[in-house]
């Protein structure tokens, strides 16, 4: 039976270490190919021993050494970069995602302050990025052959306060909102940025005409659009706002030349709109930039999304967040589809989240449940301000309750987390293990008449009952004895 480890490195694992560090596949997936002499790798383990940002861990497998889980914290930051090496007996047996996700768990235990991890890895190490993956990392760029993985360690959820149209055409109603936001509990505020002609045309022909059972009929795409837009000028103003009170501010651009404004002003995220899902170019030419990128699905084939991913891929940027969406305004609650979401993570490997457009907290908290890291709610001032999305929008007393709800749900669900120590467990006294359960004299034969499993854990694992039976013991032990290697002598039978 096999039996996986981690601990600590310590001086007497350099040769084993330097052996696997210097072997041929390991320097070929690596960032510096070039194999290094003894004397250096002397002065890099010894360095790295000693050094507070530095964690490197052996991997045993029955008690034989088998590889290493390496961490370098960036100095002075809340990240680390993670790599790990085994050596050939365990690759592809199924082990290196419990040894990966082990060395994360020790080093978490060990660097309480770290919340975010990032690997390095090159796109033809395709065993790594599957591994990686399994893990919980998503790529989140690449630069020529090499990719970026990131996976935060504590989980969190991204609250995004949608101003939209809620303005009022206003600057101070907008900053208010956005000062509102911000006092209600949300990570940041969205905004708009478009002109009535950048996202349409103004033409009252048949297919301008809204007419398809919306909160807008009875108008056009222009007049709407006029009504709710946000003035551009009002931008740099409001960025500068957002930033001196400690909220982020982002926005979702809706041509070429909006995505321009938004790069003066060092927009952190861009989000595309549903509706935008199907704009190649447009999505290519935000994705350059290399920010991270949120993209609501609500109105998309599958093939468009695939066809959206696959546009952000292509200018090397893998920084994307899927919101499932649903697009009715309002919406309903049967309509929002959470396991969606969830098929979405498994399916594109990204971020996910939800664009909640129903009344209330509940989908969004089923959504978070559901491992959401995004979730954007419609926020206004005072539905009395009205507008274009006042209706379906959540006024600060609701949306900080909504806040409130997410935060608990996070902190029930918290971190997965599986100890490796036994003595780490609460209770775990009370377990079952190995214990002689009759006199026995020395020379004795081990039956199952004079051991058992039972109560409490102080003897050897109940897992090596069949390789305990048919061995001797080795002196004469009273019942209620634990059983231990040291007590019994394994037969020749049994080599």
């Amino acid at each position: 039976m096999n039996e996986i480890k981690i601990r600590n490195a310590v001086l007497s694992d350099i040769k084993n270490i330097y052996e696997l560090s210097n072997s041929e596949y390991v320097r070929k997936m690596s960032k510096n190919k070039k194999n290094f002499t003894y004397e250096e790798h002397i002065k890099w383990f010894n360095n790295k021993l000693n050094d507070k940002n530095s964690r490197i861990y052996v991997v045993l497998m029955n008690d034989v050494f088998s590889g290493q889980v390496k961490f370098d914290i960036k100095e002075d930051t809340n990240i680390a970069f993670v790599g790990i090496s085994l050596m050939p007996n365990l690759k592809g047996k199924g082990f290196s995602e419990l040894i990966l996700n082990m060395a994360i768990q020790e080093f978490q235990k060990e660097n309480l302050n770290v919340d975010k991890l990032f690997a390095e890895i090159y796109d033809y190490n395709i065993a790594s990025i599957k591994l990686f993956e399994s893990c919980g990392f998503f790529a989140i760029k690449k630069e020529d052959d090499l990719f970026t993985y990131h996976k935060e360690l504590k989980r969190s959820v991204f609250i995004v306060a949608e101003m939209s149209a809620n303005h009022g055409h206003n600057i101070e109603i907008a900053k208010k909102t956005i000062l509102a936001a911000k006092e209600a509990g949300a990570d940041a505020v969205k905004m708009q940025t478009y002109r009535p002609d950048t996202i349409t045309i103004d033409c009252k022909n048949e297919f301008f005409q809204i007419n398809n059972g919306t909160l807008w009929d009875g108008t056009t795409l222009y007049k709407l659009y006029e009504s709710a837009y946000m003035p551009w000028e009002w931008h740099e103003e409001l960025y500068a706002y957002a930033k001196s009170i400690g909220i982020t501010i982002f926005s979702t651009p809706f041509d070429k030349t909006a995505v321009d404004l938004l790069e003066k002003l060092d927009n952190p995220i861009y989000k595309i709109a549903s509706f935008e899902i199907t704009d190649i170019p447009l999505i290519k030419y935000i994705a350059r930039l290399k920010k991270p990128i949120i993209i609501s699905t609500g109105v998309a084939t599958f093939q468009e999304i695939v066809d959206a991913i696959d546009a952000c891929h292509s200018v090397g940027n893998y920084d994307i967040t899927l919101l499932k969406c649903t697009s009715q305004y309002p919406a309903k609650k049967e309509d929002a589809n959470i396991s969606t979401m969830i098929e979405m993570e498994k399916l594109f490997k990204v971020k996910v989240g939800l664009s909640d457009h129903t009344i209330g907290t509940e989908v969004s908290e089923v959504a978070v449940a559901s491992n959401a890291k995004v979730i954007e709610k419609h926020f206004i001032l005072d539905k009395s301000i009205g507008g274009a999305d006042a209706s379906f929008s959540m006024e600060p007393k609701d949306f900080k309750k909504l806040v409130a709800n997410i935060r608990k749900k996070v902190n029930i669900l918290g971190n997965s987390y599986f100890p490796t120590d036994a003595s780490e467990i609460k209770n775990r006294k009370f377990a079952r293990s190995l214990f002689i359960v009759t006199d026995v004299k020395k020379g004795d034969i081990v039956t199952e008449n004079n051991i058992r499993s039972i109560r409490p854990s102080d003897g050897l694992m109940p897992k090596f009952y069949d390789d305990v039976l048919g061995c001797t013991f080795i002196g004469d032990y009273k019942a209620g004895t634990p059983l231990s290697w040291d007590k019994i002598k394994i037969g020749d039978e049994k080599r």
